[in-house]
């Protein structure tokens, strides 16, 4: 699959329904993002990097309220690392941790995997306790967050 198909149908349900409400996306430069895989020493998988040349700076987007945002991507590494030990819970290896809400929340995927669309974990403090799961695929997190089964 090309970089480009991936997010293809969350792109299609945006601008179909979504354009008006948020206007459109803000997307980061590739120029940014080949920085940023520099100095975090990776590079993003195809799936990851389209989403953030689509809309990587989108703040007032459908992700707004949560922390998806390419300027604040170190941060979400310490932030994970934090909510884990914080909950006596061994850190993920070779996690890039590309999503955070409130600070209870965290998503990420293996830097270490070649897939061009990797699957994701996600991990959260509930009343239960904490909990850990896989989440599937970037592509379908991102479709979820538009709006789309």
């Amino acid at each position: 699959m090309s970089e480009t198909e991936h997010l293809l149908k969350a792109k299609e349900r945006y601008d179909r329904y979504l354009t008006k409400r948020y206007g459109q996306p803000v997307g980061v430069a590739l120029q940014e993002i080949q920085r940023m895989e520099i100095r975090l020493g990776f590079k993003f998988p195809d799936a990851y990097k389209e989403y953030l040349l689509w809309m990587g700076e989108h703040r007032s987007g459908p992700f707004a309220g949560s922390d998806f945002f390419f300027t604040d991507l170190p941060s979400y590494q310490t932030w994970l690392k934090g909510l884990f030990e914080e909950n006596a819970t061994p850190v993920p290896d070779n996690f890039f941790c590309f999503y955070s809400h409130q600070g209870y929340i965290v998503y990420w995927f293996d830097r270490s995997s070649s897939d061009s669309d990797p699957h994701c974990w996600g991990a959260g403090e509930t009343s239960d306790g904490f909990d850990v799961k896989p989440i599937g695929k970037f592509s379908r997190l991102v479709l979820g967050g538009v709006g789309v089964d």
